[in-house]
């Protein structure tokens, strides 16, 4: 277990891989043990006690050749239809409907995942996040999928639901070795264009590094580097991993009481530092896939040409949201603040976002109206003071928030604004919230819209409560509403 106190640091280059979405992960067998399935280990020993050979050992005495073996001593003996079965009863008895780990691993931001493993953990944890993904479990699907975007879920020795695909005993190794070029031809690729980080394997597996070694051979100095899990490595097995063009992650010194935990405790920050979509799950919390947003922005008519515009600060800001929401798998339709107005009551009985503070969207003037009315309790409210200088109102503290006129910028002196990015209970909805990014004055809301443009700035708002609101201090010296220039140098959270 990790030191308490003691930061433990993702490799950057990791990091920087998954952002860019040029990073793949290997999953073996430890990590669907990590799930509460039996090892492979485990499951040839059962078929070894069936045919005596485990008199004078258990299964951690297997030799890994032995594991390969066993299975075409009992295939041999019993039939292909009996060993199959075996292994379906292997993967099914447990019955694991959902797993911490392969969640956390099909939300790292990669399109492409390689595993041996034969379940369909995986597949259950795409579905659930409702994602779309190719399965590839056999040579034909790889010469299928070779070229096609999106996620791809490619299983080099099959998966259950297809049983002719399974690769168990050494002839299966044979066959595979023999005839799935378009499979190992593709692996070869993708490790060379691919950071790969590999969870639960321990590359052990004879063919994996000839095709492994060979791409090191192969491309030489100019090969790629990867990073590997392990629960405890040497000082002598780094330096021959490192030799290898593998990097291992040791995974004792993650916090935990033992590997599965520490495990989940890496794979946790590692999404947590490079996931978007994670992210704009967490602050859009009661927002359901499939759902329909409204966001509301301030509308103006134009009195003598009789059009409805927009100021290009709420659309900036509304744009990003969408984005947002669409990782969600959701969707944002812009309204108009003057139409929302006459369907008040329906845009309230669900989510719903705000663009915008009061002073200029007359919705969000209407929405604040009522909270007043009617006592519910909000972190803050925007008001004016005796002089009508603009401020945000901390209702839990009497603090108050101002922000400076832009009319009044002079290019020298450095100016404040105040904007807030908002998420609290919709008490005119149970389970559903009213979101905000708003600014005192336009340069404020889109200030907010740029902040949230990066998705990633997401993670610093607090989600183990629905309601929570952050405000941006954002500094500037010049107002140029055709091309705002400005820094966000704090971020104070409201909880």
């Amino acid at each position: 277990m990790a030191p308490t106190g003691v930061p433990v640091h993702l490799p950057s280059d990791l990091v920087s891989s998954f952002r860019r979405g040029q990073a793949a992960i290997f999953v073996g067998a430890e990590v669907s043990v990590a799930a509460g399935l039996p090892t492979w280990q485990q499951f040839v020993a059962s078929l070894g006690s069936e045919l005596d050979l485990v008199n004078s050992m258990d299964d951690s005495q297997y030799l890994p050749q032995m594991l390969m073996t066993i299975p075409q001593y009992y295939e041999n003996r019993f039939g292909r239809r009996r060993l199959l079965d075996k292994v379906a009863e292997l993967i099914e008895r447990q019955h694991v409907e959902t797993s911490e780990v392969h969640d956390l691993i099909t939300r790292l931001p990669s399109d492409l995942l390689y595993t041996t493993n034969f379940d369909e953990l995986f597949e259950k944890s795409l579905r659930s996040q409702s994602r779309q993904f190719g399965l590839i479990v056999s040579d034909r699907g790889a010469r299928i999928y070779s070229e096609r975007p999106g996620f791809q879920l490619r299983k080099i020795h099959g998966t259950i639901s297809f049983p002719d695909t399974l690769v168990i005993t050494r002839t299966d190794r044979s066959e595979f070795n023999r005839e799935a070029s378009y499979t190992l031809e593709g692996l070869r690729q993708d490790l060379t264009q691919h950071m790969f980080l590999f969870v639960g394997y321990s590359l052990s597996d004879p063919d994996f590094s000839s095709i492994y070694d060979n791409v090191l051979y192969t491309k030489g100095s100019l090969r790629q580097s990867h990073y590997i899990c392990l629960p405890e490595v040497t000082d002598h097995e780094s330096e021959d991993l490192m030799q290898r063009g593998l990097r291992p992650i040791n995974l004792l010194q993650w916090p935990g009481d033992n590997t599965s935990a520490q495990l989940l405790s890496f794979l946790k920050a590692l999404v947590e530092a490079t996931s978007e979509r994670f992210h704009a799950e967490r602050f859009y919390q009661t927002v359901y896939k499939g759902q329909e947003v409204p966001i509301v922005v301030t509308s103006r008519l134009h009195e003598t040409e009789q059009y409805v515009y927009y100021p290009a600060c709420d659309l900036y800001t509304a744009q990003a949201v969408q984005h947002a929401l669409e990782l969600t798998g959701s969707k944002g339709t812009i309204i108009a603040d003057h139409n929302a107005l006459r369907q008040t009551g329906e845009l309230l009985a669900q989510n719903v976002v705000l663009v915008c503070s009061p002073f200029g969207n007359a919705f969000a003037a209407e929405v604040f109206r009522r909270f007043e009315v009617e006592s519910f309790k909000i972190p803050f409210r925007w008001t004016e003071d005796e002089r009508g200088r603009r401020c945000i109102e901390i209702l839990r503290t009497g603090e108050k928030f101002y922000g400076d006129d832009p009319v009044f910028a002079d290019g020298i002196t450095t100016f404040r604004e105040i904007a807030v990015i908002s998420r609290v209970k919709n008490p005119w909805a149970p389970g559903c919230s009213l979101f905000m990014f708003a600014g005192l004055h336009a340069l404020g809301t889109h200030a907010a819209g740029a902040f949230i443009s990066n998705v990633m700035n997401y993670r610093d708002m607090p989600w183990e409560v629905q309601e929570v609101s952050s405000l941006l201090k954002v500094y500037y010296r010049e107002h140029d509403p055709y091309d705002y220039q400005f820094e966000v140098r704090d971020i104070e959270i409201l909880t």
